[in-house]
């Protein structure tokens, strides 16, 4: 019996998310067997180009409030995957940002307004009850970054989170090149800021989630339906942040939380590195 060998294409965004439906149709006219979607806007991409091959989605916010699945439990269609999403830690990032600089009174959030409303909203909350000024800034290009820092400066902002969008994670680095120049620290929702120069993180693994969804694609390629394939919920939490000295400290107990809906919760620290 021959084993059938499996090979990939890989397309790229390049942070455009106005690329995503033109790189969808280009996959479907490859025929590949299985899309790989990171993120809302490339889910909604190939979901537009094609109702027959099985799309996986990595880390999507709300997949339910999108129409991707019917149900958590049961997706349905074409679909499935795994979701990093809980608005309740957008607000826990805002607070351990209060905690780790206890001064600060005026604070920007960088997002894109194209996801669900409820991470910027448990953020609002979570900053009125710091009596925190919060600076609302859209990220849908490289172009709105420049802005945003433009804006920052104007309002005097001391700090600033990211809400998780792959837009947003995209352009990181020259995010974190002006938080540098403008003295700015920062939270955000994974350790790849972290490992870029941010200050700290709390949110899921985004490697192990990349990891797990590879297994969603290999039982569909031996003869799974996405449809019987449950919707999963990211399963550990995870704070990250620099170093503060040569030995290493790492934050308390107090700034350590689980990602409510998981299975099997757990929680990891882990210690960056200042490059």
């Amino acid at each position: 019996m021959r084993e059938k060998i499996s090979t990939s294409s890989t397309v790229y965004a390049e942070g455009r998310s106005e690329r995503l439906p033109q790189l969808a149709e280009e996959l479907v006219r490859r025929k590949v067997d299985v899309i790989v979607a990171p993120g809302t806007p490339a889910v909604q991409a190939a979901k537009q180009a094609t109702t027959t091959i099985p799309i996986i989605f990595p880390g999507v916010a709300d997949p339910v409030a999108f129409g991707f699945v019917a149900s958590l439990a049961r997706p349905g269609g074409s679909i499935t995957g795994l979701t990093n999403y809980s608005s309740e830690l957008s607000g826990r990032r805002v607070e351990l940002l209060k905690e780790a600089l206890p001064r600060i009174s005026r604070v920007a959030v960088l997002r894109d307004p194209r996801q669900p409303p409820d991470s910027f909203k448990e953020t609002q909350i979570a900053g009125q009850s710091l009596a925190l000024k919060l600076q609302s800034l859209e990220i849908r290009n490289a172009a709105d970054v420049e802005s945003a820092f433009s804006a920052m400066s104007r309002e005097r902002a001391e700090a600033f989170v990211t809400l998780p969008h792959a837009v947003v994670t995209f352009h990181r680095r020259r995010i974190l090149e002006l938080a540098e120049k403008g003295r700015l620290p920062s939270t955000h929702s994974d350790k790849l800021w972290v490992e870029a120069g941010g200050l700290m993180s709390y949110g899921p693994d985004t490697i192990d989630i990349y990891r797990r969804s590879a297994r969603y694609v290999d039982k569909i390629l031996k003869g799974a339906k996405p449809a019987d394939l449950s919707r999963r919920a990211a399963d550990e939490v995870r704070v990250c942040s620099q170093s503060e000295d040569s030995e290493g400290d790492r934050p308390d107990d107090s700034a350590v939380g689980t990602l409510p809906g998981g299975q099997g919760d757990q929680v990891r620290k882990h210690n960056g590195r200042t490059r």
